[in-house]
């Protein structure tokens, strides 16, 4: 029996996809929605997920699937409900592409918290997505690529492996003029405030007021923050950008193709990289964050990737795939050689 078959079969593959457009509002942006259909295509023809396992969920949903609408409460159910169904070996992957957002701490002289600003502004936080990766089992992988806005650190307490420290080379072609994907917590709390009726500047204040229990644990009044679990956890964290900086939401024009299709910066980064390595060729998560880098600054983009996992998962192929690595030369050479002789 095909041994790499047989482990396939009994490894289950599982995504959730979120792409918010926020189409008719003064926040829209114009390509995540592409961004997660695209994202699909790749995990479909790449990386051996199945169509079942792959939930998409985007703000253009017709009126008869609110499921699939990406509001806060339905992207954290998509995701407890994939954690629920790991067990270990199982590859998870969360890909997100829309507006982020950086929210005052609950404690004083911590730093502001990274969030993900979900179609309806129920956002969902890093202390939300610690509480995630802690419930991941252990020898399962859980992945999530943030095409957004002050999205390093999305996971609380991760380890960066590629972050501010890390060495950067300067942009190497004009800067195009993107838009960027981020919301100031001001304009998040104004808009919030005019659905809550709340004269409050307390952003905790109008999400309780909207969401009552499906608020982010973060601002739950009697949440106590979630340590990290001890030793090297499951979360791996490829952020479009560094905490203090912004993703770029590009338009067709921007890098001079007129007939086209909108699309995240490093969506597009991500994919390109891994389509120029031949089918079955291992890519790290390092490598891919670092070839990233290369690309973006060769558009003369200023956005950042970045990295967040323990060492080991920083080496590990990106998804878990392929999951038996295709020899390299020299051991196919001498595979040959030992055929001819015997």
């Amino acid at each position: 029996m095909d041994g790499g078959k047989s482990q396939q079969q009994q490894q289950k593959r599982l995504a959730v996809l979120v792409g918010c457009n926020y189409e008719h509002t003064r926040f829209q942006l114009s390509g995540c929605i592409n961004d997660a259909r695209s994202m699909r295509h790749l995990l479909l023809s790449r990386f051996a997920f199945s169509p079942d396992d792959v939930l998409l969920l985007t703000d253009d949903a017709v009126a008869d699937s609110p499921h699939l609408f990406p509001t806060g409460a339905n992207i954290r159910s998509a995701l407890a409900a994939m954690v629920d169904r790991a067990a270990p070996g199982d590859v998870l992957f969360f890909h997100y592409s829309g507006h982020g957002t950086l929210v005052d701490p609950v404690w004083p002289l911590h730093h502001r918290d990274e969030a993900i600003v979900p179609c309806d502004f129920n956002l969902i936080t890093d202390v939300d997505f610690r509480e995630l990766v802690n419930r991941v089992p252990s020898g399962a992988t859980f992945t999530i690529v943030s095409d957004s806005c002050h999205s390093g650190g999305l996971i609380d307490h991760e380890k960066e492996q590629i972050g501010p420290s890390s060495t950067v080379a300067a942009a190497t072609a004009s800067p195009p003029s993107p838009t960027s994907r981020t919301l100031p917590l001001e304009s998040v709390v104004h808009h919030l405030a005019a659905l809550s009726n709340l004269a409050s500047p307390n952003i905790a204040d109008h999400l309780v007021e909207l969401f009552g229990s499906e608020v982010s644990a973060k601002f739950a009044s009697s949440h106590v923050a979630a340590p990290r679990r001890r030793g090297d956890d499951e979360g791996i964290l490829l952020s479009g950008c560094q905490t203090n900086e912004t993703s770029a939401d590009m338009e067709p024009e921007a890098d001079g193709e007129a007939s086209g299709e909108a699309y995240g910066a490093f969506t597009s980064a991500i994919r390109m990289v891994l389509l120029q390595r031949k089918e079955g060729e291992v890519v790290s998560n390092r490598e891919l964050v670092m070839g990233a880098r290369r690309l973006l600054r060769t558009q003369g983009l200023s956005q950042h990737p970045c990295l967040y996992c323990s060492d080991v998962n920083a080496e590990k192929p990106f998804l878990m795939w392929p999951l038996t690595p295709a020899p390299a030369p020299a051991e196919e050479k001498q595979k040959q050689g030992t055929h001819a002789s015997s």
